[in-house]
C-alpha cells in the first residue's frame, strides 16, 4: 500500500459508498461493519470516535486517527473485510483492535493445521462450538518492504494486533487484519465442487478461487467448513479425517494445482505422512 498515493488527497464532500457482495460499510467509521449472507453479523474497530474520514480510493475508505499520525484503511472484499493501519511516524499508535460480534456463548481461538501447527490466524466459534468466521492478521512491513515483528492477542471478543516498532523502524509501516465473515455458501470460495470417477473410484473435485494464493490456517479451515457443509451427507462421503488431511496438504503444498481431487478411499495417516506422499497417501 503506497502512502503517497492518498496522503495528499482531500475529503470527498459527498461522502463515500463502499460495498461488496456480502459486506455493507457505513460512510462513517462510528458504526459497525455489517455482514450479509454470512454467519458473522458484524464487527467494528475499537475507539471509532477517534477516526475521521479523509478519502476513498479504489473502494477503500481511509480514516485519520485523532491525536496520532496513523491512518486506518477499510476495504470490503468478496469474503469479508480487510482493515489496515498505516503508521506514519513514531508518534503513531501501534495497536489495531477489532471487536467481533460473537454470538452468546461463542469464543475465538488459534487455528491449527493437520500438523498441529498454527500461524497465528484465528477461528471464531458460536455457542455450539461451530466455526463461523476467520480472522487473519497480516504481517507488517516498513517503508522498504522489510517485515516488522507483530504480536496478536485474543481478549474476549477482541483481536489486538501490536506492531513491534523501535528506534530503527523505517516509516511508514503498514499492517492489517483480514476478516472472513463466515460464508453461508461454498460458492464464496470455490467455482465448483462435485464427485468425479477417477481410475474406477470416486473423487471429490474442488475448483478453488483466488483465496488459495496465500491461505492462512484459519482460512483453510473456514473454506473446508463449507465443503463439509455441502457434501457430508453425500453417499460417497466417508473417511472425513483422511479427506481433511488431503485438503490441508493441498493448501500447504499444492495450492497452485486446480482442481484438487480428494479421495475418501485413501487412508488417514496424519498430516506429515500425507505431505510426504504428495497428498496421495
Amino acid at each position: 500500500m503506497d502512502i503517497e498515493k492518498y496522503s495528499g488527497q482531500t475529503l470527498h464532500s459527498d461522502g463515500i459508498k463502499l460495498y461488496s457482495q456480502n459486506v455493507v460499510l457505513s460512510e462513517q467509521l462510528n458504526n459497525e461493519i455489517k455482514a450479509t449472507e454470512s454467519h458473522l453479523s458484524s464487527a467494528k474497530i475499537k475507539n471509532v470516535d477517534r477516526y475521521t474520514l479523509i478519502n476513498a480510493i479504489d473502494n477503500t475508505a481511509f480514516y485519520r486517527e485523532e491525536d496520532s499520525e496513523r491512518l486506518v484503511a477499510v476495504k470490503p472484499t468478496e469474503i469479508g473485510i480487510n482493515m489496515y493501519q498505516i503508521l506514519q511516524s513514531s508518534a503513531s499508535t501501534n495497536e489495531l483492535e477489532l471487536e467481533i460480534n460473537i454470538p452468546s456463548g461463542g469464543y475465538m481461538d488459534l487455528a491449527y493445521n493437520s500438523l498441529g501447527e498454527t500461524d497465528g490466524s484465528i477461528l471464531v466459534y458460536n455457542g455450539d462450538g461451530e466455526q463461523i468466521a476467520a480472522v487473519n492478521p497480516e504481517s507488517a512491513k516498513d517503508k522498504n518492504g522489510d517485515e516488522v515483528s507483530t504480536v496478536v492477542e485474543i481478549d474476549g471478543n477482541r483481536v489486538i494486533q501490536k506492531i513491534q516498532v523501535n528506534s530503527e523502524t523505517q516509516y511508514p509501516v503498514t499492517s492489517g487484519i483480514a476478516l472472513a465473515t463466515g460464508a453461508t455458501s461454498w460458492t464464496k470460495y470455490f467455482n465448483s465442487t462435485g464427485w468425479i470417477a477417477r481410475d474406477g473410484a470416486w473423487s471429490l473435485s474442488l475448483n478453488h478461487k483466488t483465496w488459495v494464493q496465500n491461505p492462512t490456517t484459519a482460512m483453510v479451515k473456514e473454506t473446508w467448513r463449507t465443503v463439509v457443509e455441502k457434501h457430508y451427507q453425500d453417499t460417497k462421503w466417508y473417511n472425513a479425517t483422511g479427506l481433511w488431511e488431503q485438503y490441508d496438504c493441498h493448501c500447504l503444498a499444492a495450492r497452485n494445482k486446480n482442481p484438487w481431487n480428494l479421495e475418501p478411499w485413501r487412508p488417514a495417516v496424519g498430516g506429515m505422512q500425507t505431505i510426504a506422499k504428495a497428498c496421495n497417501p
